[in-house]
């Protein structure tokens, strides 16, 4: 069996593990956590309505909706 600094130990059936391996073991629970916080639910489902934005494509133009339809009486039948 291997002792803590690899060499064979002299006790039958007992394997020695390094405290390095420990802390490195230890260390990659933390970063597991640390990992599972982070990443650990989905996150919010985005609504359509966030995605889309509307506006107008050009300046509304007023001329455009000051017709008067009872002008052509006024020009032409006057």
């Amino acid at each position: 069996m291997l002792s803590e600094g690899g060499a064979p130990s002299g006790r039958k059936g007992e394997v020695a593990v390094s405290r390095d391996l420990v802390r490195a073991h230890e260390d990659d629970d933390v970063a597991a956590e640390a990992r599972h916080a982070r990443f650990g639910r989905l996150p919010e489902p985005v609504r359509v309505e966030d995605l889309i934005e509307e506006r107008p494509a050009a300046a509304p133009d007023p001329a455009r909706f000051a017709y008067n339809s009872d002008e052509w009486l006024v020009r032409y039948c006057a």
